[in-house]
C-alpha cells in the first residue's frame, strides 16, 4: 500500500487536533457543572480540574477510520473503547485495585480475536522468539502492564500526556505499517491538543479513563508494529515506577487506600516523603535530596523518557 499523501496527513492531524481540543473544552464544562472534578494536591492554592477530561483522547483513534477501517483498525479502536469504559467506571465508581487490574486485560482481547499480533517477537542480539502458544497470554499481560503503568504514572500536570507525546513522536518515522502510521499521527495530534488543557496549571486531568486509553495505545502499537522490546526500554521508567509502588505499599492498592503520600507539597515545592511507609515513586526519589517545582519534575521525566526512548530505538535496530 502506498504512503498516505501529504493532504491526507495534514487533514487527519488538523481534524484530530481540533476535535480533541473542542471535546476537552466541552468535557471540562460538563465536569464542573456536574461536580466531577478533582483537587490538584500539588498546588499551594485550591486548584481543581476536570476528573474525566481524558475521555476526549478517544478521538485519537476514531478519526483515522475516515481513511482506514480494516480488521487492524477495528482491533485498535475496540481496545481503546474497552479501556475507556473500564477507566470511566473507575473514575465514577472507584473499582477495587485487583478488579481493575484484572479488567485491564480485556482491551487486549480484540487484538487476539482479530489475529492482529505476530507471535515471533524480535529480541535484539537474539533474533525472533517463537512463542505461538504463550504469546496470546503475553498480549493480555502486556495490556495490563501498559494500562496500569500509565495510570500509576499520571501524577502531575502534563506528565503522562507529554511522555507519550515524546514516545509516539519518536516512533512515528519507524512505522512499517501505513495504517499504523495514520493512527500514531492521530494519537500525536490528540495528545498535542489535550496538553493545552492538561499542562501546568491543568484545567483537565487525564483521569483513569484517559490513562487507560493511553495505555491501550501503547500496547496496541507495540504489538501490531512488533516493537515490544523497544517500547519496554523506552517506557521502562514508567514500568519501574509502577512496580516500585506495588512493592513499597505491599500489594495492589487504590490511591485512596494508601495513607501516606509519596511527597509533601510546601509553598509550591515538592519534597520527597522520608516516611518508610511512603510509596516509592519517581517523584519521591527525585525530590528526596532537593525540593522541586512541579514543572521541574515533569521536565526531568520528559528528559528521562527521551533518553530511554533513544536507547530503546538504538538497541532495537542493532542487528
Amino acid at each position: 500500500m502506498s504512503l498516505p499523501d501529504t493532504s491526507h496527513i495534514v487533514f487527519l492531524f488538523t481534524l484530530t487536533f481540533l476535535l480533541t481540543l473542542v471535546a476537552t473544552h466541552v468535557i471540562i464544562k460538563i465536569s464542573f457543572s456536574k461536580n466531577i472534578v478533582g483537587r490538584d494536591v500539588h498546588k499551594p492554592w485550591n486548584s481543581y480540574a476536570s476528573g474525566i477530561g481524558g475521555i476526549s483522547l478517544i478521538i485519537g483513534v476514531l478519526t483515522p477510520l475516515i481513511f482506514y477501517s480494516g480488521a487492524k483498525a477495528l482491533a485498535i479502536v475496540l481496545s481503546s473503547l474497552f479501556a475507556l469504559v473500564i477507566g470511566l467506571i473507575d473514575d465514577l465508581k472507584r473499582l477495587p485495585a485487583i478488579t481493575k487490574t484484572l479488567l485491564s486485560t480485556i482491551p487486549g482481547v480484540p487484538l487476539i480475536i482479530f489475529n492482529q499480533y505476530y507471535p515471533y517477537p524480535y529480541i535484539p542480539f537474539i533474533g525472533e522468539a517463537r512463542l505461538i502458544l504463550l504469546y496470546p497470554l503475553l498480549v493480555l499481560l502486556g495490556y495490563a502492564v501498559a494500562l496500569n503503568a500509565v495510570n500509576m504514572s499520571d501524577t502531575h500536570n502534563g506528565l503522562i500526556a507529554g511522555v507519550l507525546l515524546i514516545f509516539f513522536s519518536s516512533i512515528l518515522p519507524l512505522a512499517r505499517d501505513h495504517e499504523i502510521l495514520l493512527f500514531i499521527l492521530s494519537m500525536i495530534a490528540s495528545l498535542s491538543a489535550f496538553l493545552i488543557y492538561n499542562s501546568y496549571p491543568a484545567k483537565s486531568f487525564v483521569g483513569n479513563s484517559g490513562s487507560f486509553i493511553l495505555g491501550s495505545w501503547v500496547a496496541s502499537v507495540s504489538f501490531v508494529e512488533r516493537i515490544e522490546y523497544l517500547t519496554l526500554i523506552a517506557l521502562f521508567p514508567l514500568v519501574i515506577n509502577g512496580f516500585s509502588i506495588i512493592i513499597s505499599v505491599r500489594g495492589l492498592k487504590e490511591r485512596r487506600e494508601i495513607a501516606v503520600r509519596p511527597v509533601k507539597v510546601i509553598s509550591g515545592l515538592i519534597y520527597g516523603n522520608k516516611d518508610p511507609k511512603a510509596p516509592i515513586t519517581l517523584a519521591n526519589i527525585a525530590s528526596l535530596r532537593k525540593p522541586l517545582r512541579e514543572t521541574e519534575f515533569v521536565i526531568a521525566v520528559y528528559m528521562l523518557i527521551l533518553i530511554s526512548t533513544i536507547l530503546g530505538i538504538s538497541l532495537f535496530y542493532v542487528k
